[in-house]
Formats: C-alpha cells, structure tokens, sequence
C-alpha cells in the first residue's frame, strides 16, 4: 500500500512538472511601450511579469504570473490585470485570472494553416467578454538558443464584446512559448482601456533554456538602446497636411508604425530605402506617434497633422 501511495505521488508530481514545461517559475516576460506623459512628451515605459509559483486553480496544476513590483497593472489600463494562471497541455495553452476563474484555450501550437478556434477575453472594468475566432494564416519555425520553435501567424476576427476593448491588429505572431511579439493579453493578449497606451511589444523572454530579445531590440534594457539612431532618422514636414516622409541617411531597412493618441495603430509600412512616405489623407488632424523599429533600436517620433 505504501509503495502504491508513492507510485501515485510520483505520477501526479510528474503531471504537475509536465503542466509547467512552458511555465516554469521564474520565467520572465518584459514589455515596452509608450505613453503620453505631462505636455503630451512620449514617455517610455517598461512592464515586467514573472511566473512566481506553481499552484492549483480550481483543482487545475497551474503555473501563477504576476506583475514585479508594487504596480499590480503596469501595462496601464488593462482590462484584466494580473494575476494570470496558465497550463499547457498537448500543445494548447489555457488561461484564467482572479477575476474570471474559468481556464479558456489562448492557444493551440498544434494547430495547422486554416485551423481555428475561439479565444475569450473576461474585461473586468466592463464586467463583460470578448470573443473572437482565431484562425491560423500561416506557420513557421525560429530557432533560439538551439530550439526550434513554432511561430504562428494568426487572424483575429470580432465575434462579441466590447469594441472599445478590442485589439489594434487583425493579425499577430506568436512565438511558441513567449507567446505575441506584439502583445494583446499577457502573455497571450492583453487590452488597454484608455487613451494614450501605444505600441506594446516583447522585450525579453527569459526561463531556463531560453534567453530572447525582441526584434529591434539590442538588450533587456527599456527604452532606445542606441541613442544615436535616432539622428539618423529626420521627418518632413511636421506639422503636416496630406502627408509626410521619413529619412534615413543609413539605409536602414525599417518597420515603420503610425498611432493616434487614443494608441490605434493608424498606418503600417516597411522602410526599404532612404526614404518613406506616409499618406495621411484620411487621417483625422491632431498628436500622432511614430514608432519606426529598426535592427539597431525602435526610434519614437511624435508626429502633428494639420
């Protein structure tokens, strides 16, 4: 009897272990975004979550994420602030909050191009849900820190909920175990519920095995990580009407990203020479941002249109 009793606390802490493969304790996640700060000046911010135990969620083997620091909601404004809880199992990763306690599929990393689901959002501040069916555009594999690991490339489409805390793509990549490069719950979607939140993107992942930075990211450190790109990239005219062109005297090749000051992503575009222009004919007038990414660092660029 003794030794059944320890065969099955072998295999219910080999379960346990095995629901936490992706979600080990102490796995970090570290975001940047910008804000509007006193004058409207762009300020950039920092956020950082971190898997701090592994527990149990209504009888569920969960692994508990929290916010460092005393800011339980760094991201500012967000629907649902943490704690999260998160599982993995066969490929699929389920999340729940303290505020809505019902695991829901976030992500199946075994689905295939045209496979679908729907993803639930619980939004706290509106005592509401937000429904959208996810279907996979495309896959294809990164290797990091000698793993190969599965991107997807998935399309959201609003089923239900509240519009104003929908997301600002239709589209996002997904990296197997860090989940969205631009992200939209933590780690796997997020909303903002106010103005002035813009262009949240992954900075760093880092657990035992693996230690990323983020595209046009240089280091973990919040902020423009080489000061002196930001020289090598001017805008006219600013103010603007109709439209404005960016250039660069290094060629760089660059993802170049327009906000509004609510932080709706209003333009998108790919810089491949010295210059680029951006039309702003349907754009209403007022405070824009510009974010332009680059290899060597992400350039901020506040932006008026008349």
């Amino acid at each position: 009897m003794k030794n059944f009793l320890l065969l099955l606390t072998f295999i219910s802490s080999s379960l346990f272990a095995q629901e936490a493969t992706w979600f080990e304790t102490g796995t970090s996640w570290k975001y940047q975004y910008q804000t509007f700060g006193f004058l409207d000046e762009i300020e950039t911010v920092g956020a950082e979550y971190v898997i701090t135990e592994q527990t149990t969620l209504n009888s569920q083997p969960c692994a508990r994420m929290e916010a460092v620091g005393d800011n339980p909601n760094p991201l500012g404004c967000n629907a649902n602030p943490a704690p999260y809880y998160f599982y993995e199992t066969n490929d699929s990763i389920f999340f729940a909050s303290d505020y809505d306690q019902t695991f829901r599929l976030a992500f199946d990393f075994g689905a295939e191009p045209g496979d679908s689901w729907e993803f639930t959002y619980p939004v706290e501040v509106y005592g509401d849900y937000t429904t959208y069916l996810v279907t996979v555009d495309s896959i294809s594999t990164v290797q990091q820190d000698g793993q190969d690991l599965k991107v997807m490339f998935l399309d959201y489409n609003l089923i239900s909920g509240e519009p104003s805390s929908s997301m600002e793509l239709e589209q996002y990549t997904v990296i197997e175990k860090m989940g969205a490069t631009q992200i939209f719950f933590v780690p796997f979607g997020y909303w903002h519920v106010c103005e002035g939140v813009i262009g949240t993107f992954l900075l760093c992942f880092t657990d035992a095995t693996t230690s990323y930075v983020g595209d046009g990211f240089t280091s973990c450190t919040v902020g423009l990580n080489n000061p002196q790109v930001s020289d090598f990239f001017q805008i006219a005219p600013n103010p603007s009407q109709g439209s404005f062109a960016v250039y660069n005297s290094k060629n760089f090749t660059a993802e170049i990203n327009l906000y509004s000051i609510s932080g709706s992503l209003v333009y998108s575009g790919q810089m491949q020479n010295e210059m680029h222009t951006v039309n702003t004919d349907i754009l209403s007038p007022g405070l824009y941002v510009l974010n332009i990414r680059t290899e060597a660092g992400v350039i901020h660029k506040k932006i008026v249109l008349e």
